[in-house]
């Protein structure tokens, strides 16, 4: 099959970012009661992670609602 690699490159993947079992549950519905060990995340590496390492960043919203003020302008200058 020519999808193949793909396929084993996005499970790699998943499997290095931890996400693995979100991959499988999407490829095999499975019974609550039949979870497994593998069912579980591997929460190791978060643990570990040191968020101290993060760049602080400042969110800027790219569109940001209208006032109150905004609107009913609006709706007057469609009124008229």
């Amino acid at each position: 099959d020519a999808d193949k690699p793909d396929q084993h490159v996005q499970t790699t993947f998943l499997s290095q970012t931890g996400s693995l079992s979100s991959l499988q549950l999407a490829r095999a519905p499975r019974s609550a009661s039949s979870a497994t060990m593998s069912d579980k995340p591997d929460m190791a590496e978060i643990e570990k992670f040191d968020k101290s390492k993060l760049k602080k960043t400042e969110t800027q919203e790219k569109n940001p609602l209208p006032s109150k003020e905004t609107i009913e302008q609006e709706k007057q200058a469609g009124e008229s």
